[in-house]
């Protein structure tokens, strides 16, 4: 390595420090993701025992933001704290995950309480139907919608 100002000693050491480091990263990543998926998906059990949707599979509901009429053909539970799901950026280590500790966390990562999702058929618009694209699928939480 030819380098202007480091010495190639201090580079040599310092990439195998880095490349020990995201290798066991990566381990306690994977360890980890194990583990809080599972926790995850025992508390989706129970949320969704709990929760009663909205709206219900068939039922015609209207888009409020676009008056686009359309029916429900999925309900299901958006709860995960994985932030590598909805953020555009990598995370790695515990900063991947949202932080659960008090009740403003809470409500972070629950959408103050909105965890159900349904996605609905709506008619597509004219361009889409030209190439013979009928019907497309949109998703909405529960306060996006309402009942015709």
């Amino acid at each position: 390595m030819n380098f202007k100002y480091l010495s190639s000693d201090f580079l040599h050491e310092y990439n195998n420090i880095m490349k020990q480091y995201r290798e066991e990263q990566t381990c306690l990543d994977s360890i980890f993701s194990e583990r809080i998926s599972k926790l995850l998906e025992i508390e989706r059990t129970r949320l969704k025992e709990n929760i009663k949707p909205e709206f219900k599979i068939g039922q015609k509901v209207r888009s409020t933001s676009n008056g686009k009429v359309g029916e429900i053909t999925e309900v299901y539970l958006d709860f995960t704290t994985d932030r590598n799901v909805f953020e555009s950026e990598k995370f790695t280590g515990p900063g991947r995950y949202l932080p659960i500790e008090n009740e403003n966390d809470e409500a972070v990562a629950t959408c103050e309480g909105d965890l159900v999702r349904y996605r609905i058929k709506v008619d597509s618009d004219l361009i889409s139907k030209d190439y013979g694209v009928d019907y497309k699928t949109i998703e909405a939480w529960s306060d996006e919608v309402e009942r015709i």
